[in-house]
């Protein structure tokens, strides 16, 4: 998650102010009915309220996790905060998402996690032989994974893989997933220590790592991921003002030799008039379609943004 100066408080203020983005409710990606390539195409997206239902704030929302069966969408706060809710569809678009409730993330005893402890960035939903499912959930600052009930409750020792190692500060945990075959991955959100300027790391969680270089657009970092095909969706932020914000959508190969060949789908930059925020977070409906979500880092110039994406893989041109 980015710091927050007056400069980023601007930059969003003004891109924000621009598209028209005020209201809670469904709101246009900028150009209504486009998608910003073949590849990307929206299907609804919808600018959420700052409080629940039930009264509570909602906010910081880093990363998304969905479970099919129960038409249940997990939502995960970077202040340690689950939320959980179901989402409408009018037609094929996006049109509403009621939140059922939230709790607050504790440690195996049922004690709150705080400060450090408790800046939940990533999630993904798992389920194991027996059929229980569990909520992986990635921690920067103290950085580890951790499996949670679906209650928020932390379920045994936490994980601390060696890829890990050289994390640098606030620039861990930002991408959990769960590959086709159940394959957990995470990513670095930016490069580790000794590592080249433009290249950060994916790992599972059996010891295997690749190199994955990050898009073109300076200062860009790795946010969340999810499957796609025999692939990973990959979604990267990059902030480096006087710039325009960019948020880049990817598509990585994890190939035997620890290199992940990465391409990219599309690339919006608030100045071409999309409506674009701090972008962290990504999950799967069903196959070929997804939701990402923007961070307000818990202020009233930023907004959270759900919004909803088609993708599909550009085909791949026959040798004559």
């Amino acid at each position: 998650m980015p710091k927050h100066p007056r400069i980023l408080l601007a930059t969003y203020a003004l891109g924000l102010a621009l598209s028209g983005c005020s209201m809670a409710g469904p709101v246009s990606m900028g150009q209504a009915g486009e998608g910003p390539s073949e590849s990307v195409q929206w299907c609804g997206t919808l600018n959420l309220p700052g409080e629940t239902p039930q009264g509570d704030t909602l906010g910081g929302i880093s990363d998304l996790a969905f479970d099919a069966q129960t038409n249940t969408l997990y939502l995960l706060s970077d202040r340690a905060r689950l939320y959980w809710g179901t989402l409408t569809f009018e037609g094929d678009t996006l049109r509403d998402l009621t939140i059922q409730g939230s709790t607050r993330l504790t440690d195996p005893r049922g004690r709150i996690l705080k400060s450090s402890a408790g800046d939940s960035e990533g999630m993904t939903l798992t389920q194991d032989a027996q059929g229980q499912k569990r909520l992986l959930i990635g921690l920067e600052l103290d950085d580890r994974l951790q499996y949670f009930t679906l209650n928020g409750r932390a379920v045994g020792a936490p994980l601390r893989p060696e890829a890990l190692d050289g994390v640098r500060y606030n620039g861990g945990l930002e991408a959990v997933g769960t590959l086709e075959d159940g394959t957990i991955i995470a990513g670095l959100e930016r490069p580790p220590r000794g590592a080249p300027a433009k290249t950060t790391r994916l790992f599972d969680v059996h010891g295997h790592t690749w190199h994955y270089e990050l898009a073109e657009p300076s200062q860009s970092s790795l946010t969340a991921l999810a499957p796609l095909g025999e692939g990973i969706l990959t979604l990267e932020r990059a902030f480096d003002p006087p710039r325009p914000l960019a948020i880049s959508l990817r598509y990585a190969r994890l190939d035997s030799s620890n290199h992940a060949d990465v391409s990219t789908l599309a690339t919006l930059y608030s100045s071409d008039g999309w409506l674009l925020d701090n972008f962290e977070g990504l999950t799967r409906l069903r196959p070929g379609r997804y939701l990402m979500v923007s961070d307000d880092n818990f202020n009233l110039i930023q907004h959270t943004l759900l919004s909803c994406m088609d993708i599909t893989l550009p085909h791949k041109k026959t040798p004559q």
